[in-house]
């Protein structure tokens, strides 16, 4: 039997190298995603918890005209949207799954519950959750509505499979969405040491 490893094994900062996505048989550009040439960051900590940040590059996605906070007379409401369409953030706990882990440098990282996201189903009031069927948390693996950051919210669970390679440096997840168009999506990230690089 192969030993589960520790948090620490993932402990870091790692940047994002590269993120293909398959729908339906046909690469996809991500136009309405993170776009076709992401940026992003994913932070775990040894003692349990995940945050992760994705981004376009696109200038095109990203008004250089916004502040935060936003000023209503000089921002419009669709640069802002524009901007949350093309972006990816949320954290929380994280661990490995125990079950079905048999390869040494393989496995499945569950992200969550989650305790902030931005994307709305990801973590929502717990009045509408209980309203929604379950297929609508179905999607790059299987996402569980367990555990609640506050009294009125909760957050999913979100499957990531894993290779590890490179000595643990680099860092491979694969994503199946059968409820979405059969989406298939791949992300590679490298750890990063020292100085972070783009």
């Amino acid at each position: 039997m192969v030993k589960i490893p520790p948090l620490s094994t993932f402990a870091g900062t790692w940047t994002l190298l590269n993120q293909t996505t398959i729908i339906n048989g046909t690469l996809s550009d991500m136009i309405n995603g993170t776009g076709d040439k992401p940026i992003g960051r994913i932070i775990y900590t040894a003692t349990g918890y995940m945050s992760a940040n994705i981004m376009t590059s696109n200038h095109t996605q990203r008004p250089p005209n916004l502040r935060y906070p936003s000023n209503a007379a000089s921002e419009s409401d669709a640069d802002w949207a524009l901007v949350g369409k093309h972006t990816l953030a949320y954290a929380g706990p994280f661990y490995v799954n125990e079950t079905g882990w048999e390869e040494e440098g393989k496995g499945q990282l569950i992200h969550g519950p989650l305790t902030v996201a931005n994307v709305p189903s990801w973590y929502v009031a717990l009045s509408s959750f209980l309203e929604l069927p379950f297929s609508k948390f179905a999607g790059y693996g299987e996402r569980k509505g367990r555990g609640s950051a506050d009294a009125d919210r909760v957050g999913t669970e979100q499957q990531r499979n894993y290779t590890l390679l490179e000595n643990g440096t680099l860092l491979h997840f694969h994503l199946e969405n059968a409820n979405n168009g059969g989406t298939v999506g791949d992300l590679w990230w490298r750890k990063v040491d020292g100085n972070v690089s783009p």
